[in-house]
């Protein structure tokens, strides 16, 4: 997903994407989207607390479906996952968009679900 960003962004490193993940399962949920008996999606939450609040919430740490289901509903199945779970629990979901990839798509896709736009993420490349 990175690779094909158009960004200037880091390597993926697959050792810092497996320590995320085994983080959300100690610190979370992570929900994974089978077919075949192959993964082709993962959601993972993880609880935050808000810089304003003591009440915790959940935020997506990943939200992944392999480019060729991203039509079939595996996106559909997680986020569905995921709400039931925020009620469940009583808690807020926040997901973000970290990629520069198919912005809009996701945006449509995330107001369909039921989500309210809170907020943007903007990217300054440079550096030293």
């Amino acid at each position: 997903m990175h690779r094909v960003s158009g960004l200037d962004l880091p390597p993926v490193l697959p050792k810092k994407v497996l320590a995320r993940i085994r983080e959300a399962v100690e610190n979370g949920v992570v929900f994974i989207a089978e077919r075949g008996g192959k993964a082709v999606g993962i959601l993972g939450l993880m609880w935050y607390e808000p810089w304003w609040s003591d009440k915790r919430a959940l935020s997506d740490a990943f939200f992944y479906v392999q480019a060729g289901e991203r039509q079939g509903g595996v996106a559909v199945k997680l986020l569905k996952k995921a709400q039931a779970f925020a009620v469940e629990k009583n808690s807020t979901l926040l997901v973000a968009l970290y990629t520069g990839v198919d912005i809009l798509r996701k945006e449509l896709f995330l107001a369909k679900m039921g989500g309210r736009r809170v907020g943007a993420a903007y990217l300054f490349e440079g550096g030293p």
